[in-house]
């Protein structure tokens, strides 16, 4: 097999004092970013080898779901957020966002909008693909930098002018770092950027996962990603470049990746778990916080609420379980908190809460959302199991005091209590379950929300079981080790009502209704049956039809 590992690859350890020449100017991958993170420790962390101050610009994602992301699938959790990209503004360094993905759409690019605006700015830059996008942002957004992306595949002299006649920088495909006949024939190298090292694109002959992860953001079927199963090649790691010697050519602008060692990634989660995370509550103030006990369906209540608030205000983007939390944010500071939310600009849009903490405030007009407690507790049981916060089996589960049916009913207690609950807008998972559009349709009209029945419909299937269930197995779930091979452990494991019974035995229910009935309060219990949820829980259950609501 061909080797990639050409002339101008170098020792790194022997050699990596030549990438401290101050006269290399360098742009650095912020992918393995988290969000509590300081902008500039990450830079410190995963660059130790620059000096800070020759780095320009960081390049990759923020926390705006847009469909134009390309090179790497949309992660929550190692985007830019809003404060990081401040931070490395207020210290000099540009933010690149790599919108290289392989389509355009007008309408999308409207949506995109007040993104752009938000960050254009001398200094600033925009990676693309797409020549169409780079000319309207050049267009709309002039102080940002246009850089023509490595997906764009500059491999020829023909290709580099064209690229060259519409970007300010254009970006060399790292193979191309031993072909040095090809790098001294480029023209104003001042304008061209090289990799100072790379990972596996280095000698990938197929580069198919761009076109993939394009795909999966506008919604498109998805095709093969990684061409490593047919086509097979060495492994040639972390790989450095010899930038003095591309420097003699001409060049001095270089990207750097990092690598994939798991050290600077617990270093840098070590020093962010120390900063003071932001909690303040964005603008507008919430219309309306959900909440619920975890396993209640709340991920599914969200879904179709993001699916119709994407399609009734135009938002354009892939609602997944990576997005999801920047439509309908968690009430709490975090990786899917209130200080991520994106779509405060559009007025007619309501902001919605999300809360499992029985101690968040939960005003009149607020959403509860129940469900059956078997079903909670069987679900719960196998989250516990995914999270590694349990490896008992059901048994004793069901009599741990931290299992779920104990603290399932005393959150139906805690809010009970002070028989605010019946102020409060009441919803259940089985409701929903059995009539999903007119249940979403009455909850809208709650929030003083039209309901269109063509957005409703297409909310309601957008945000079936089996198309969230695609959807996690290609985007994941934002924070959440992924599941490879258990379906059981996925975050939508069943959408099932009274799916409970295909794991409890007999005496199990039974043991489950002694503790519940024994630990539910007289209003806790009312509430369950205003939402006909009852105790009297039976191993010859049937799944509830629609016709028996």
């Amino acid at each position: 097999m061909e080797s990639y590992v050409g002339t101008n690859v170098i020792d790194f350890a022997a050699n990596h004092g030549m990438f401290r020449n101050p006269d290399y100017r360098f742009e650095v991958s912020s992918r393995k970013i988290v969000p509590a993170a300081d902008a500039i420790d990450y830079l410190k962390i995963y660059y130790p080898y620059l000096d800070i101050d020759q780095i320009d610009s960081v390049f990759g994602n923020a926390v705006y779901p847009s469909r134009f992301y390309g090179g790497r699938s949309y992660n929550l959790e190692h985007s830019l957020t809003d404060h990081q990209i401040e931070t490395l503004n207020n210290h000099g360094k540009g933010v690149s966002f790599t919108l290289t993905g392989h389509h355009f759409d007008e309408e999308v690019f409207l949506a995109n909008r007040h993104f752009l605006k938000r960050f254009h700015r001398p200094g600033n830059a925009i990676v693309c693909t797409n020549d169409e996008l780079a000319k309207r942002i050049r267009q709309e957004f002039p102080d940002y930098l246009l850089k023509a992306s490595l997906i764009k595949h500059l491999n020829t002299l023909e290709k580099v002018e064209r690229a060259l006649s519409i970007y300010d920088r254009v970006v060399i495909p790292m193979d191309k770092n031993d072909d040095d006949a090809f790098l001294e024939s480029l023209p104003e190298k001042h304008r061209i950027v090289l990799f100072a090292n790379a990972n596996c694109a280095y000698n990938c002959p197929a580069r198919t996962c761009y076109a993939a992860i394009s795909q999966t953001h506008w919604g498109k079927d998805y095709s093969k990603s990684c061409s490593k199963a047919w086509m097979p090649r060495p492994d040639v790691g972390h790989t450095f470049f010899d930038v003095d010697k591309l420097a003699a050519m001409g060049f001095h602008h270089f990207k750097v990746v990092p690598s994939n060692s798991g050290d600077p990634d617990r270093f840098l989660r070590n020093r962010a778990a120390k900063v003071a995370v932001n909690s303040v509550l964005p603008e507008p103030r919430p219309a309306a916080t959900i909440h619920s006990f975890p396993k209640c369906g709340r991920t599914w209540l969200r879904t179709l609420l993001a699916n119709y608030f994407n399609r009734h205000f135009s938002l354009h983007v892939q609602v997944d379980m990576q997005s999801l939390f920047t439509i309908i944010p968690n009430a709490h500071a975090g990786l899917k908190g209130c200080e991520h939310y994106q779509f405060g600009h559009i007025s007619d849009m309501p902001l919605l809460l999300a809360s499992h903490a029985v101690n968040t405030q939960c005003n009149e007009g607020d959403i509860l959302l129940l469900r059956s407690i078997p079903d909670v507790v069987v679900s719960d049981y196998f989250q516990q199991q995914k999270l590694g916060a349990f490896d008992g089996d059901m048994d004793a589960f069901i009599d741990a005091e931290k299992g779920s049916l104990q603290r399932y009913c005393r959150y139906l207690n805690r809010r009970t209590e002070d028989g605010g609950w019946r102020r409060r807008y009441l919803l259940s998972y089985e409701g929903l379950h059995g009539d999903t559009a007119g249940e979403l349709k009455r909850l809208l009209a709650h929030l003083n929300l039209y309901a269109d029945d063509a957005d409703v419909q297409a909310a309601v299937a957008d945000s079936s079981f089996e198309k969230m269930r695609q959807a996690e197995k290609v985007a994941g779930h934002a924070g959440m080790p992924k599941t490879v091979g258990n379906p059981e452990m996925m975050k939508v494991r069943k959408g099932k009502v009274g799916g409970y019974a295909d794991y409890l035995s007999e005496a199990q229910i039974e043991r489950m209704k002694g503790i519940a009935q024994k630990l539910l309060s007289d209003e806790a219990k009312a509430m369950l049956a205003e939402c006909r949820l009852s105790v009297a829980w039976s191993l010859d259950r049937e799944v509830v039809e629609p016709s028996a609501w």
